[in-house]
């Protein structure tokens, strides 16, 4: 049985509807397949059929059904018009190309994969009769024949109802074109964090549906990645851990991040700074936190334990923890988030309460996504070398695909400064209202 599904997912039209088609409607993990704006059907059904006959021979015994054809098929003919369903049956193959040709099928192998015991002459042939007929080699025999799936897995961890922060859209397509250029596919589940996600990691090992995982939203300590250990699977992390320090990771700088905004805040004048961050229990999270008191500590200022808090990072939470911080007395002047969603909250709140952000509350965001500049007023923010990262992915993958053990690289973000953060405006003064209320969703920091 084939413990997996997977959805054509087009270059511009990802949402999180599509993330959270509801898993019992196919008994099965969900897996994407990252397209461009140039989808072709038939290519993408002819690989997704590859695959799926590559993973039936190698999967384990699983209670998930198979892949039900007739199913993913409706559901891949809604992207594409009538035209251009491809008749899946008819798929010229090498048996077909050496019928046309005249020669064996051995021959036609060989000249194929430059075999020197076929002449120059009959390669030729072969070659031009497989550009007329637009052959493609039966990609399910080279991955049986390799021992490969050519396949690599981005897996991200989500919390319930949110299934992708914008930090990985981006990402995803860089990361795409990137393995494709290498002849592989990009493949993306996104798994709950918990009983779940336990599940999903033990069918991954079993099946080795994929040559190496990516593993995203990195814990400090991290079961997964002493699971993949255990069971010599290969994996790259998107993040430090504490669990990781032998092995491939590329990072990201969310301390330096904090560093530079409570420090640019501190320059305008402020004292009375707020930081809302993601769990932390999450590296970069508690790296950002971090960051923020050593920034907040350089400069003698003390953090309250009001001015704290720790969120997953959407932007029902930003509201609920701004409003939070607006009813105390006294009441920060600026607030830093390490999510744009969060950010996005906190002018959600502000804008309802008459507050002026970049008058009389600074905010600073983190990820530049692309709400930041299209809110009000636009967010101040850093901009993430997407494409870098991507690449050192992609190198820290292929390394280990290699048996290579690669150098971890950190990237640094950029300040987009825009409206939000203001000029120094710490000497406005307090207009909270109203007595301090109390939200589940929101946990202060120690």
């Amino acid at each position: 049985m084939v413990s997996g599904c997977a959805l054509p997912i087009i270059e511009g039209k990802f949402s999180e509807e599509i993330l959270t088609v509801n898993k019992n409607v196919f008994g099965t993990d969900i897996w994407l397949f990252p397209v461009d704006s140039r989808f072709n059907f038939r290519e993408y059904c002819n690989r997704f059929w590859q695959s799926i006959s590559f993973l039936s021979e190698r999967a384990v015994d699983s209670p998930a059904p198979a892949v039900r054809r007739g199913v993913m098929t409706e559901m891949m003919l809604a992207t594409d018009s009538a035209d251009d369903r491809p008749d899946l049956e008819k798929r010229v193959g090498i048996a077909a190309l050496a019928q046309h040709l005249g020669l064996s099928v051995s021959t036609v192998s060989r000249a194929l994969n430059g075999y020197t015991d076929v002449n120059d002459e009959t390669r030729a042939r072969v070659l031009d009769g497989a550009r007329q007929l637009n052959y493609s080699p039966n990609a399910a025999s080279l991955r049986l024949r390799h021992g490969k799936s050519y396949a690599i897995g981005l897996i991200v961890t989500t919390s319930p109802h949110r299934y992708m922060e914008p930090f990985y859209i981006p990402l995803l397509s860089n990361l795409d074109e990137g393995f494709r250029r290498h002849g592989y596919d990009l493949m993306v589940s996104t798994v709950p964090q918990g009983v779940e996600e336990d599940g999903f990691f033990r069918r991954l090992v079993s099946s080795r549906r994929v040559d190496v995982a990516i593993l995203t939203r990195t814990r400090r300590q991290d079961s997964r990645i002493a699971y993949l250990k255990e069971n010599d699977f290969s994996f790259v992390t998107l993040g430090m851990s504490d669990s990781a320090n032998t092995n491939a990771y590329v990072g990201i700088d969310t301390g330096s991040a904090a560093r530079v905004s409570t420090e640019r805040l501190i320059g305008m004048g402020h004292t009375r700074i707020a930081a809302i961050s993601g769990p932390s229990i999450y590296s970069d999270a508690w790296n950002y936190m971090r960051g923020y008191r050593a920034a907040m500590s350089a400069k003698g200022l003390s953090v309250p334990p009001d001015y704290a808090y720790e969120c997953e990072p959407t932007e029902e939470n930003g509201v609920a923890i701004a409003n939070i911080l607006f009813d105390l007395d006294p009441r920060p002047t600026a607030i830093i988030c390490n999510s744009d969603l969060i950010a996005w909250g906190v002018t959600q709140a502000a804008n309802a309460r008459g507050i002026v952000l970049g008058s009389e509350i600074a905010l600073i965001g983190c990820d530049n996504s692309a709400i930041s500049p299209l809110t009000k007023p636009p967010i101040t923010t850093f901009l993430w070398p997407q494409k870098d990262i991507a690449d050192a992915l992609i190198a820290a993958v292929f390394s280990v695909i290699n048996g290579e053990t690669p150098q971890p690289v950190v990237f640094q973000p950029a300040l987009m400064a825009r409206e939000s953060d203001g000029k120094s405006i710490a000497t406005v003064p307090n207009r909270a209202a109203g007595k301090r209320r109390s939200d589940k969703a929101a946990k202060k920091t120690a």
